[in-house]
This record gives structure tokens, sequence and C-alpha cells, in this order.
């Protein structure tokens, strides 16, 4: 697995987005369900503005961000479906705040 540094220096709130916006995609997109894969594509459209200002204005989350996702990967290997779903919640909650 690789392992991603994030520095405040020469931070790019628009490509920082960009990876988070295919790393999410990457889970969800193996949705069998296209009806609800067509819901999350188009609030991800939605909110695609939001999420890159909120990189922007507040870069210390991108950190905290991908130690969330990295966690999130670990339960996935690991197949904790309780877990992962609480912690998929924590995150969206810890990211809206």
């Amino acid at each position: 697995m690789r392992v991603l540094t994030l520095t405040i220096e020469g931070f790019d709130p628009v490509r920082f987005t960009r990876l988070n916006q295919d790393f999410h995609r990457l889970l969800f997109r193996r949705c069998p369900n296209s009806h609800l894969l067509d819901l999350v594509e188009r609030d991800w459209r939605r909110l695609d503005g939001l999420r890159e200002t909120t990189f922007s204005f507040i870069p210390q989350r991108s950190r905290a961000s991908v130690a969330e996702h990295d966690h999130l990967l670990t339960l996935l290997a690991r197949g904790s479906p309780a877990e992962i779903e609480q912690t998929a919640r924590a995150h969206r909650l810890t990211t809206l705040a």
C-alpha cells in the first residue's frame, strides 16, 4: 500500500479533492444497485464545489480525512460490516462538522 504524506506547504486543494473523489468513487461504484449509484453520483456532483472549498479553507482536514480513509480500508480488508458502517458514518459527520 502506498503511503500519502500531506504537508500544508505545496498543498493543492483542487488535486486533493480530485483524489478524494477518486477514492470514494472507487468504493461506491461497486454497488450493484444502479438507482442508488445514480443518486450518489448526482449528490457528489452537487457537492463538488463544497468539497473543493473545504480543503482550501481547512487544509488540515485533509490529513484527518486520509487517516480516516486508511482506517476504513483496514476495516474493509477485515470484513467487519458493522464497524465499517459506524466508521463511515463518523467520517461523514466529522467532514460535515
